[in-house]
């Protein structure tokens, strides 16, 4: 498990409200039948981010806390249509949207 509070080079933020952007990986590679791994991509940028992400932009504006918000990892079992509902879900109720299954 992750403290993605540490993650994002000191950018996150606890509150969606104030975030510019918002995180959630979908570690799935269940299409792959060669060269199976995308599924490790969200856990591997995370941790690049601690150290690498730049602290500023191309135009030299300085960023600030509290950009990022990282709402973790979705988790996904061998139903990929319920994994996908299940995705949908908690990205409507972390943007308080009411949510009703097609």
């Amino acid at each position: 498990m992750f403290d993605y509070k540490n993650m994002w080079s000191g950018l996150a933020t606890d509150d969606i409200n104030k975030a510019k952007v918002c995180i959630f990986g979908i570690p799935f590679d269940g299409g792959a039948s060669f060269g199976k791994g995308a599924a490790l991509a969200p856990q591997k940028i995370r941790l690049l981010t601690a150290d690498e992400m730049p602290g500023s932009t191309e135009d030299k504006t300085i960023l600030r806390d509290e950009l990022i918000y990282d709402a973790g990892d979705a988790r996904i079992n061998l139903n990929w249509e319920d994994s996908f509902q299940a995705i949908r879900k908690r990205m409507f109720t972390a943007y308080g949207i009411s949510f009703s299954p097609e």
